[in-house]
């Protein structure tokens, strides 16, 4: 399982820390990667980013942020009802 802390900035910047909890993922078990990279609000008024963990430059990605009863998701699609919706925890 890879845990992800990410800080997104005010100025479109990304800071944050990813930690791999078992073998797999090209992470060594319990190893520390950096993050960074931008975020923007893009078409549709969806997040997108761009990212790099460690030494792996992920693709741009552009999902849904929802809010309900406090707690946040994230989705792909905001028609497609069998589209995976994640939690996320922010902290101001």
């Amino acid at each position: 399982m890879m845990i992800v802390e990410m800080v997104y900035y005010d100025n479109g910047e990304i800071q944050g820390v990813a930690a791999n909890t078992m073998m797999g993922g090209g992470f060594s078990p319990n190893a520390y990667s950096g993050v960074r990279g931008s975020w923007n609000v893009g078409d549709a008024q969806r997040i997108c980013d761009s990212m790099v963990v460690g030494p792996v430059t992920l693709p741009s990605r552009c999902q849904y942020w929802y809010r309900y009863d406090r707690r946040y998701y994230l989705s792909d699609s905001d028609t497609d009802r069998s589209a995976r919706v994640l939690v996320r925890t922010l902290r101001r």
